[in-house]
């Protein structure tokens, strides 16, 4: 049985997503389309700030509509990660988003006077250069948090970034509609900062100990943990910048 809407609501959500049309969010890296054919869902990309450890990576936010909008928030979901990786402290690998404007943790709770673009701009603040200091009662100095943002680093290269250009099988519940909506938007920026992601990987060769050996990461206290290999991570890199030309030839 279909649910049925409200003319209050359908007329508040057409105005949000003309709003954030009208307003775009691109000079910040955001994105956000809204589906033609379900009025209750909606697509975000956010791609990571720069001077993070989520720098030019691709993280996809799914927007579910309840009725009960803007009296309640929408559910998130994050899609960026397949399930293994832990991206962030406030992003679950089953896609569950945690911040207080969703209403999922404590703090300023969400308002009818939220919408869509703020939403969008408080998932971005998530995406800085310290996450684990998202956690509550972690201090600048705990000794896991360089570990962790060497995982991150990584992970944004091989997930956020190789996968999401390879092919859709890093996204959550096999979400494909996030590739075609967005392809444009990534593969361009992409080969705008390939020749940076080289530069970047070559530096962190240099500069690790282990050369080419795997490099182990366990953060057993916050249930993280991966493995590193920064000169597989490059051969990856150029691999996915081969494949991206070579269909464009």
């Amino acid at each position: 049985m279909s649910q049925i809407l409200s003319k209050d609501f359908i007329k508040r959500l057409i105005n949000d997503v003309k709003y954030i049309k009208r307003n775009p969010l691109h000079s910040n890296g955001i994105y956000y389309l809204h589906d033609e054919d379900d009025l209750m869902t909606g697509y975000g990309l956010i791609i990571g700030p720069k001077d993070t450890v989520y720098e030019n990576g691709y993280y996809f936010f799914k927007f579910n509509f309840t009725s009960q909008y803007p009296h309640e928030p929408p559910i998130i979901k994050y899609m960026t990660n397949g399930g293994n990786v832990r991206f962030n402290p406030n992003l679950y690998t089953d896609g569950k988003v945690c911040i207080s404007l969703l209403n999922t943790w404590t703090g300023e709770q969400w308002t009818s006077c939220q919408n869509i673009t703020s939403i969008l701009l408080a998932l971005c603040t998530l995406l800085n250069d310290n996450p684990l200091l998202n956690e509550p009662d972690v201090k600048s100095d705990d000794k896991e948090i360089p570990k962790y943002n060497t995982l991150l680093e990584y992970a944004n290269f091989d997930i956020a970034i190789c996968d999401v250009l390879n092919s859709d099988s890093h996204l959550h519940y096999s979400e494909t509609k996030f590739i075609h909506l967005f392809k444009d938007i990534f593969i361009e920026h992409f080969l705008n900062n390939y020749q940076n992601h080289l530069s970047k990987i070559e530096k962190m060769i240099q500069d690790c100990e282990t050369k080419s050996k795997t490099k182990y990461i366990s953060i057993p206290s916050y249930e993280y943990k991966g493995k590193i290999n920064y000169r597989i991570l490059l051969t990856k890199m150029k691999e996915t910048y081969n494949l991206l030309t070579s269909k464009n030839k």
